[in-house]
């Protein structure tokens, strides 16, 4: 088992839900709805445990998660049964606005799948795609990058809105031997890092060449065993990505560099938030 997966069991202590986030999302959502009865599809690609898309689902969204990890998927199942309450509170908000939903609609979907097959396994017509957390570098370069926001932008409404986060590869800093802060849930210890790039040579696989090693290891302080794995990640720097999301057909995004909307220095923040509608 990855340490991805080891880490679903505790992954909402490592990495709480973030409030910050719901609040961007909701003024995007401000900005969308048509109607006091409107209920807006949101999908979130590489959604995790779907802590977000919980959150989305008790304020009267329609949530579906894409999530390749079965570990993962399955907490995330568990946790939507168990908001029942939360999502007939909303429910009855969405009903009392002459939605006329049911809770079954509210409760988030979790279906496996990821960035490339997220049209095929997910459909159309959503109005919000998000992908976050660092998800987008998993492609495997700019060529597939191209993919994904074509299918994207066939995902989305005519006034959708895609927002991406991930790290800024510009940022001086984020770069082999970077160290992230150290995250712990009881006695278990989780540990990233960048190492240094793979060297061009026939003895390294072709899925590590001209990308960044991101070096995970969870550490139980209790027994002493450590798991790690190492996954290449492409470096995504802005200027390539506004490139192919003009050709994919989006509008110039927003540049963040947090969730409180302050603005974004492409040399010196570490962080990335895009947002951007398609273009009529």
């Amino acid at each position: 088992m990855s340490v991805y997966e080891s880490l679903a069991e505790r992954y909402e202590t490592i990495f709480p839900p973030c409030k910050a986030c719901l609040g961007y999302l909701r003024d995007i959502a401000l900005d969308l709805t048509e109607s006091p009865s409107s209920v807006l599809r949101v999908v979130d690609i590489g959604c995790a445990t779907g802590s977000l898309l919980r959150s989305l689902a008790s304020e009267g969204f329609d949530c579906v998660g894409l999530e390749p990890s079965l570990a993962m998927r399955t907490r995330a199942e568990a946790a939507a049964r168990a908001l029942d309450p939360a999502v007939s509170r909303a429910s009855e908000k969405a009903q009392k606005r002459g939605a006329g939903l049911i809770d079954a609609r509210l409760r988030p979907r979790f279906l496996d799948g990821g960035m490339l097959d997220a049209e095929a396994i997910a459909g159309r017509d959503f109005d919000l795609l998000l992908c976050l957390g660092n998800t987008l570098p998993h492609l495997r370069g700019y060529d597939e990058l191209e993919i994904f926001l074509a299918i994207g932008r066939r995902m989305l409404k005519p006034k959708g809105h895609l927002v991406l986060q991930l790290l800024n590869y510009a940022s001086p800093d984020i770069k082999p031997g970077f160290v992230f802060p150290e995250l712990r849930s009881d006695s278990f210890v989780f540990r990233r890092s960048y190492l240094a790039a793979a060297e061009d040579s026939a003895l390294v696989p072709d899925a590590f060449k001209s990308r960044l090693i991101f070096h995970t290891e969870l550490f139980d302080e209790a027994t002493g065993m450590v798991k790690s794995d190492d996954m290449p990640l492409f470096p995504f720097t802005l200027g390539p990505i506004l490139e192919r999301m003009e050709k994919a057909g989006f509008e110039r995004p927003s540049l963040r560099s947090s969730w409180d909307k302050a603005g974004f220095d492409p040399y010196s923040d570490r962080y990335l938030i895009l947002s951007a509608s398609p273009r009529p």
